[in-house]
């Protein structure tokens, strides 16, 4: 069972709840996003392995995940990083917003109620080749921002939020 801090509106932690339980109710939670880059400023994206119970096969950031009770956003994003595709590293801190879920959890049956969330955007520079475990990545793959902005146009199977982040910030 995992457990999240449940924040309020100035990111102040007021409760704790299973993670489960934050989709079923209107909770402020926090998020962390995993950003790699490499030479060229193309981003990589991992293919969700057929494993995952939710949204297998479709493309996300390098490591992205809800953050822990009592982890910072920064424990959460190098945790993220290492259990997704075996990387510790120093992670470049760059962006922190509120942002909601845009009704987009189709999957959870909410499609009624938004989520809202504080988000911490990261960023590592890296150009060689990845490892991971075919437990959460079916495969890594450096996109430039035109074939990144192709497939979102064509919705070629890449998570809402990673569009969101992307559009927001990247392209």
């Amino acid at each position: 069972m995992e457990i999240l801090d449940i924040v309020n509106e100035n990111d102040e932690v007021i409760w704790q709840i299973e993670r489960t339980e934050c989709y079923k109710k209107w909770t402020i939670n926090r998020l962390v996003w995993v950003v790699i880059v490499n030479d060229k400023w193309e981003i990589a994206l991992q293919k969700r392995s057929s494993k995952c119970s939710f949204l297998p096969w479709y493309w996300a950031l390098s490591a992205w995940w809800h953050v822990s009770c009592w982890d910072t956003y920064l424990q959460a994003a190098k945790r993220e990083l290492f259990e997704e595709i075996w990387i510790k590293c120093d992670l470049k801190f760059i962006w922190k917003d509120f942002d909601d879920r845009l009704k987009i959890n189709w999957k959870l049956n909410d499609s009624d109620k938004s989520h809202y969330f504080f988000q911490e955007i990261y960023e590592w520079k890296h150009n060689w080749p990845f490892e991971f475990t075919d437990w959460e990545v079916d495969e890594i793959k450096f996109f430039s921002r035109e074939e990144l902005k192709e497939m979102i146009k064509s919705w070629d199977k890449i998570m809402p939020w990673t569009i969101r982040v992307l559009e927001k910030y990247y392209l």
